[in-house]
């Protein structure tokens, strides 16, 4: 007999996501985090939410967790050194917005306030799962707090615990992963001229540089590049740092004023879970899917996992978990975590080799995709977060 209705382990913006929106379900929820109840968030990582996410939490009832995003209505595409980019903007998407920029310690703490004032949640922190096992229709959880082992028995455990999950572990399921060199780094900056609510990506090959706006006057620069690269501009001074990023900003380099802050770096990985589900719980954030920050679909990616669970669990009756809902909740997410891990997959192919002919290929598809006012549909749809096929968009 279980205790509660959902054990979610981990407290990181996915777990608190979950909390929030299963709260306001009136579903028994314990929510166990090995870190404190209010960690302190580094004031330059930004999130991007799509159009879509921005609709789902809507729906959840947390449209306050975006309140005040910084709107992206462009996004532009290139290669140094190559002719052609892609533009796409969310007009041809007939959207408000392609999504919006949210700084991470915002997101956390508009999250953190509503699950502590909800009532049908119990916020356990500073404890360490150490075993999950069924029994009696249940999954039996194990944690240790302090020097005392407790537990509890959920209907359902949902593991947002990371990419090294430990959940994922105990439901006995496998990993595909990508063993890669990269390492990502992220630098804020202040802006000379308004950033126009556009976004931009540029791939460098090796490596990718994002240019993500988060208001009128500041951005962030995110560097996916090998690690030898990561770790030699960590220590250039700032001024060195600017005129190595010169060439690689482009016209961009223009805007800057000036950093804001030191290089920060953090590791990155390519990493899928093969299954997503079983009849103990559910497997989300990155510890479903953890890439290569290219697209920063990581989080968008989990909040389309919530959807889906938000609407299986309203749905299921009494007997609203077991393997037949863990199969169908399979069918159903596992090919968007595999379409998204095949897609960076491929960037890495394509955007990794410097060689001519691989360079006349960039160019080209660039080139074409930036011409075709369909393409440019298609991807504003794909980059607001959309599934769409180029038959919808009426190729």
């Amino acid at each position: 007999m279980a205790d509660i209705d959902i054990a979610i382990v981990g407290g990181g913006v996915a777990g608190l996501l979950l909390a929030a929106s299963l709260a306001k379900q009136q579903h028994r929820v314990v929510l166990l985090d090995k870190g404190p109840e209010r960690p302190t968030i580094p004031e330059d990582i930004a999130l991007v939410l799509n159009a879509k996410s921005q609709q789902i939490l809507t729906k959840m009832g947390l449209a306050s967790i975006y309140r005040d995003s910084y709107p992206l209505e462009r996004c532009i595409v290139s290669a140094r050194g190559h002719w052609g980019r892609m533009r796409f903007s969310a007009q041809e998407a007939a959207l408000p917005q392609l999504g919006g920029v949210i700084p991470l310690a915002d997101c956390y703490y508009r999250l953190h306030d509503q699950v502590t004032q909800a009532s049908s949640v119990e916020w356990i922190t500073e404890v360490e799962v150490t075993d999950i096992q069924q029994a009696d229709g249940a999954s039996l959880i194990k944690y240790k707090q302090g020097e005392q082992v407790q537990q509890l028995a959920a209907r359902v455990v949902l593991a947002c615990d990371g990419a090294q999950s430990f959940c994922r572990h105990q439901f006995g399921l496998s990993v595909e992963s990508d063993p890669i060199a990269y390492e990502a780094a992220i630098l804020s900056v202040s802006l000379r001229q308004d950033a126009n609510n556009t976004a931009y990506q540029r791939f460098l090959c090796p490596g990718s540089l994002a240019y993500i706006p988060t208001s009128a006057q500041e951005a962030r620069l995110i560097m996916t590049l090998p690690a030898t690269q990561i770790q030699a501009r960590v220590s250039l001074s700032p001024s060195a740092l600017m005129r190595l990023l010169q060439p690689e900003l482009g016209q961009l380099a223009y805007t800057i004023a000036k950093p804001l802050g030191p290089l920060r770096t953090y590791p990155v990985a390519m990493q899928r879970a093969t299954q997503l589900a079983t009849s103990q719980g559910v497997v989300l954030g990155a510890a479903a899917t953890h890439i290569l920050p290219i697209t920063a679909q990581g989080l968008n990616l989990a909040i389309r996992d919530m959807d889906m669970l938000h609407q299986m669990l309203q749905h299921g009756g009494d007997n609203w978990w077991g393997i037949a809902q863990a199969h169908e909740y399979n069918q159903r997410r596992l090919p968007d975590h595999r379409a998204h891990y095949q897609q960076i997959q491929r960037l890495l192919r394509v955007f990794h080799d410097r060689g001519g002919l691989i360079s006349a290929i960039r160019s080209i598809g660039l080139g074409t995709a930036g011409s075709s006012r369909s393409m440019s549909r298609l991807l504003a749809l794909h980059g607001a977060g959309m599934q769409v096929s180029p038959l919808d968009i009426g190729w």
